[in-house]
């Protein structure tokens, strides 16, 4: 206000685009698009382990002004960008944070019909996808082609296949250099290790005798038409599996394994294998196989570990618990390797994949603490129709029966030899394992080997604990059968996996790489395609003005309503684009316009006759402000707002009406610590009264539009919720301790300008020194003058100016 240069209002924008806090508001817009929530809903509620880091993902895109372009191809396929995008503070790997957004479907703990389930859940990913990016409903073509818009049943199911092929799961956002630098040194380390090791054995081979040795013979390969070795991960076979994380690798049979038991630290596996502590049990990771389809009625799994787990994860169900699907997961608990069974016959025909998975977390959903760090190694998988056949198969081959060889002094020492130099065989590896454990050999007792080992130990200590975020991971691709009807138990003719066909004249070829995510990221961002970048226009419209050029946020489809001012859709989605895809400049460009800055005063009599609904724009629109920042702005006025960004949520507030299954055992505070209202927790099935009274959005799908509505209780949760209660004492107390010399009056004109921008006229400054006055006299001389001030306090918060837009 005091200042008087025609760029007055310009800097004012231009400041407040440049806040930190800015990508906190229209952050949450964003949310509402893409259904965020922290908990999976249905019956039990489950917890979203580490969802909170897409939407601190979210505040710093829009802080950062990230090309649309980008954020687009993020959110599709943000795990295959490479080089991915990473934060400037952290280096942490922004790209794949994006995909976060496909776990935020509800789901159920126990599915009777887990091919059923995957159709809804894809269903809502699909819905989301199609009315975030595009502003069309493609989900009403699941069971028919759309009914008013040009959508077939065939783009829908073309889409899904995408989906389908893809896979859920926790990754590491660290920089990989974090893992990479000291893995590298342990790496070296170990070698050093090596050539002690080989140095004394040498010594230790001079003075023995010949030792004998009993081989052992580990062949599993299956001679029986009934099995089928689906993967032997000693070998090179598995190299179409899929890894995430730094842990798992193949340790080579003549690598050393390090266990940090200080009675054995250091073990000879005797023939390679898939480990996820190859180089340390502080990595953490998963390793996935190809999707497959099951045909036989048992999968066995030849594995050991701690503290980790093998899942078999069908049609992508990964809620893998009981009293369903329990048997589809196993916890390891052996430090030597043995058989895994899982009965699959009730999922014979359905797709599956084996995960080895290795993070330390409870199952997604899980409100307990993170486990302790385990490992996990493994090496065959088995299908077969037999239950114990694996098993009877190893006790033969690694039985008493194998006859024992002796070794002399000459081949025990030219075995050294060969195992130093890298040139050895698995049988000399498993001879100086065998010869290890038995005490024949033993570890050196030397300064540097010594000194190797405490080295390695601190290497490992350096080491961070990987932060870990809900994303999505590649699979093998497949195409998806046209379900009739939309039932999967009803299968038409397959459908390639590619983009709607009525949005590209230059991507309808299949997609061919993976799931083909990759390849809809290129086509959904492709300049040719307009609607990405109208949808995005009319998003930003809506939040500014009140309503879209399209009303119908989310479907500019036939049965959506038509743009008020097509022209200028058109126009600001051009220019949206060749601006590199700029909210802020968007931004920008619509409040420095005349239009934006127009009173909300209904002046023009004729202008409202002919335009009575105001979508001519001859005025501005009273707003009313979203659940967000009343709350916000209470905490803000009351001086109770706690500026801090990012972070695990603040726990939700439980009242004693907030009850039911997913319960959380202990309630957040009522103030939320002060934090602003998008650091809350939002947990699906205990949203939050207050903000509900004031249509904060049910997280289930895309909502472009909050419902506005005007109802009793918003008047009775400003007059009862004890939070607002709260905020109105806090906010009288500072009052008086900052101006503890003001006169009513003068008090007054401090609260009307705090809370309204404008000193009280008249008429509002004496009758709130009347309220006063009466309300000292029904408190009493006991409850003392603070009181009563924070009546008046919590009167203005009642006061429709306070939570309305004029």
């Amino acid at each position: 206000l005091a200042d008087t240069s025609p760029e007055a209002f310009e800097k004012v924008v231009d400041r407040l685009l440049a806040s930190t806090h800015f990508g906190e508001r229209w952050g949450r817009h964003w949310l509402d698009l893409v259904r965020y929530a922290e908990t999976m809903g249905h019956e039990f509620d489950y917890q979203i382990p580490f969802a909170w880091r897409y939407r601190d993902y979210v505040i710093r895109a829009f802080n950062a002004d990230l090309p649309y372009k980008q954020f687009m191809a993020e959110h599709i396929a943000g795990d295959l960008i490479s080089p991915p995008r990473t934060d400037p503070a952290t280096g942490n790997n922004e790209s794949i944070l994006g995909t976060c957004f496909f776990w935020f479907a509800q789901q159920s703990h126990s599915p009777v019909d887990i091919k059923a389930a995957q159709a809804v859940l894809i269903e809502n990913q699909i819905d989301v996808l199609s009315k975030t990016f595009l502003s069309m409903t493609v989900a009403c073509a699941r069971c028919h082609d759309h009914k008013f818009d040009a959508i077939s049943s065939k783009d829908y199911y073309a889409l899904y296949g995408v989906l389908e092929s893809s896979r859920f799961t926790f990754a590491p956002i660290n920089p990989p250099a974090q893992f990479l630098q000291p893995m590298e040194k342990l790496i070296s380390i170990k070698d050093a290790l090596k050539e002690e090791l080989a140095l004394a054995w040498t010594d230790q081979a001079l003075i023995l005798t010949n030792v004998s040795f009993t081989p052992k013979i580990v062949k599993t390969d299956s001679d029986n038409e009934k099995e089928e070795v689906f993967a032997d991960l000693t070998t090179g076979s598995s190299d179409a599996w899929f890894p995430t994380g730094p842990a798992f690798r193949k340790l080579a049979h003549d690598e050393l394994l390090i266990t940090g038991d200080s009675n054995r630290p250091v073990r000879l596996v005797g023939h390679s294998e898939l480990r996820s502590d190859a180089d340390s049990k502080k990595l953490q990771g998963a390793y996935r196989s190809p999707t497959f389809t099951i045909d036989r009625d048992f999968i066995h799994v030849r594995a050991g570990g701690d503290n980790s787990r093998i899942n078999i994860v069908i049609d992508n169900f990964n809620l893998i618990r009981s009293p369903i699907y329990g048997g589809l997961k196993a916890g390891m608990s052996s430090t030597t390797p043995k058989w895994y069974h899982f009965d699959v016959k009730n999922w014979v025909g359905h797709r599956a994949c084996v995960e080895l998975e290795d993070f330390a977390l409870p199952d997604p959903g899980d409100e307990r603490g993170y486990g302790p760090v385990g490992y996990l190694f493994a090496e065959k998988v088995i299908f077969s129709n037999q239950k114990e056949i694996p098993d009877s198969k190893a006790a033969a081959a690694c039985g008493p029966d194998s006859e024992s060889v002796q070794v002399s002094r000459i081949e025990l020492s030219e075995t050294i030899e060969r195992w130093k130099n890298h040139s050895s065989t698995e049988r000399d590896t498993e001879l100086l394992s065998a010869l290890l454990d038995a005490g024949t050999l033993k570890l050196p007792k030397t300064e540097r080997f010594e000194k190797l080992l405490a080295g390695y130990s601190a290497t490992e200590k350096t080491i961070p604990e990987p932060a870990l975020a809900p994303v999505m991971a590649e699979g093998n691709g497949f195409d998806e059968n046209l379900f009739i009807r939309g039932n999967p138990k009803s299968l038409g003719d397959k459908v390639p996996r590619r983009f709607l066909e009525a949005c590209t004249a230059t991507h309808l070829s299949p997609f061919k790489n993976g799931s083909g995510r990759k390849e809809l990221a290129v086509a959904l961002t492709d300049p040719a395609n307009p609607m990405p970048s109208r949808a995005a226009v009319n998003w930003t419209w809506h939040h500014l003005f009140g309503r879209g050029l399209v009303a119908t946020v989310d479907n500019f489809g036939v049965l959506g309503e038509r743009p008020t001012h097509p022209e200028l859709l058109d126009s600001l989605a051009l220019k949206f684009q060749d601006q590199g895809g700029s909210f802020k400049h968007l931004i920008r460009d619509m409040m420095l316009s005349a239009s934006y800055q127009m009173s909300s005063d209904a002046t023009d009599s004729t202008a409202e006759e002919k335009d009575p609904g105001n979508l001519l724009l001859h005025r501005a629109r009273v707003r009313r402000l979203e659940a967000e920042p009343i709350r916000d702005s209470m905490l803000a006025i009351s001086g109770s707002l706690n500026p801090a960004q990012f972070g695990p949520p603040v726990p939700v507030h439980l009242t004693a009406f907030m009850d039911g299954r997913g319960r959380p055992s202990s309630s957040g505070p009522l103030d939320g610590t002060g934090r602003r209202t998008i650091y809350l927790e939002v947990r699906r099935n205990f949203l939050d009264p207050m903000m509900l009274a004031f249509d904060y959005p049910i997280p289930a799908t895309t909502i472009g539009r909050r419902t506005e509505s005007n109802v009793p209780a918003q008047a009775l949760t400003l007059l009862n919720d004890p939070f607002i209660v709260g905020q109105a004492e806090n906010w009288a107390k500072a009052s008086l301790k900052a101006h503890p010399d003001l006169k009513p009056e003068e008090r007054v004109n401090e609260l009307y300008l705090t809370a309204f921008s404008r000193p009280p006229d008249a008429n509002e400054r004496q009758e709130a020194l009347e309220f006063l006055k009466q309300q000292e006299l029904l408190n009493g001389p006991a409850a003392g003058t603070e009181k009563s001030w924070a009546d008046l306090c919590h009167v203005l918060f009642n006061v429709k100016e306070f939570i309305f837009l004029k």
